[in-house]
C-alpha cells in the first residue's frame, strides 16, 4: 500500500482530525484569530508535545490561510507532518509533508514565471529549505510506514540529484546508505552479532540492537532473589530518601 497519498486523501484527514480534535481548543478559536495567530499558539502546544491539540490549531489555521499566502499554508502543512510524525502515524505524516512540498513547488513555479514576465530570467528562485525538509521526512515516514522500497528510494533520489537540496541531500545520502546497509543484514541468522548502530545522536535513524532480551525486575527492592520486597517510599527515613536513586532504562532496545 502506498503512502504517496493524493490531495484530496489531505483533505479528509483534515475533517477526521477535526472531528476528533478537543473540544476545548475548539471553543477557544475566535473569529479574530488569524493563520499565523493559530499556528502559534499549535507551536505552542507542539513543545509540550500536546499533539492532540497542536493538529486543531494547525488544521483550523489552514482555513483561514488566504489563497496567496502559500507559504503559511505550507508550513501549516508542515507543522501536521511533525506531529504525526511525532505521534507515529507515519501515513499521515508522508501525506503531510507531500502536500507541503507540493505547495512550495507551485509557488516557486509561479514566481519563475513572475520573473520571466519581467524580463528576468528566473533563475535566482529557488526552493526553500522547508520544501526539502519536508521531502527528507516524508522519506522517513514512508520507511517507517508501509511504503515500498522503490517509493522510499525513489524521493531520497529526488532529495540527492537535485541542485540546491543543501544540507538535505547528504542527509538523504547517508540515510540510503543507512538503508542499503540495514537490508543486507542476515537479521534470520542467530550467530550475526552486528555491533551498536545509531546513525547520529543529534539525528538518529537507524537503530539496531542485539541485546537487551533480559527479565525486567524492579531495582527498588530490599534483598535479592525469591524474598525480595518491594521498597515502600512511604516507610523510608529521610536518610535513606536522601541518598535514594532511580534509574529508568527501557527494556528491549539497549538505552
Amino acid at each position: 500500500k502506498s503512502t504517496l497519498s493524493k490531495e484530496s486523501q489531505a483533505a479528509r484527514t483534515e475533517e477526521a482530525t477535526m472531528a476528533s480534535s478537543p473540544t476545548s481548543v475548539l471553543s477557544s478559536i475566535d473569529d479574530k484569530k488569524s493563520g499565523l495567530d493559530l499556528k502559534n499558539e499549535g507551536n505552542g502546544y507542539f513543545i509540550k508535545r500536546q499533539f492532540d491539540d497542536a493538529l486543531t490549531c494547525y488544521s483550523e489555521g489552514i482555513k483561514l490561510v488566504t489563497h496567496d499566502d502559500d507559504d503559511l499554508k505550507a508550513t501549516l502543512y508542515s507543522n501536521m507532518s511533525s506531529c504525526y510524525f511525532e505521534m507515529g502515524d507515519y501515513e499521515n505524516s508522508a501525506t503531510y509533508a507531500r502536500e507541503c512540498s507540493r505547495l512550495l513547488i507551485e509557488s516557486m513555479a509561479i514566481k519563475v514565471k513572475a520573473a520571466v514576465d519581467r524580463g528576468e530570467s528566473g533563475k535566482d528562485v529557488k526552493l526553500p529549505p522547508l520544501a526539502w525538509k519536508n521531502t527528507y521526512r516524508m522519506a522517513r515516514a514512508m520507511h517507517f510506514g508501509d511504503a515500498t522500497d522503490a517509493e522510499v528510494n525513489h524521493a531520497l533520489h529526488t532529495i540527492e540529484t537535485t541542485e540546491g537540496s543543501g544540507e538535505y541531500g547528504s542527509m538523504a545520502a547517508k540515510m540510503r546508505e543507512q538503508l542499503d546497509y540495514y537490508r543486507r543484514m542476515p537479521s534470520n541468522n542467530k550467530e550475526f552479532e552486528p555491533s551498536l548502530l545509531r546513525a547520529s545522536f543529534q539525528n538518529p535513524y537507524v537503530e539496531y540492537y542485539n541485546f537487551g532480551h533480559d527479565e525486567s525486575e524492579s531495582l527498588l527492592q530490599r534483598n535479592e532473589g525469591s524474598n525480595a520486597q518491594s521498597i515502600l517510599l512511604d516507610d523510608l527515613d529521610d536518610e535513606e530518601l536522601s541518598s535514594l536513586s532511580l534509574l529508568f532504562g527501557g527494556v528491549g532496545d539497549g538505552r
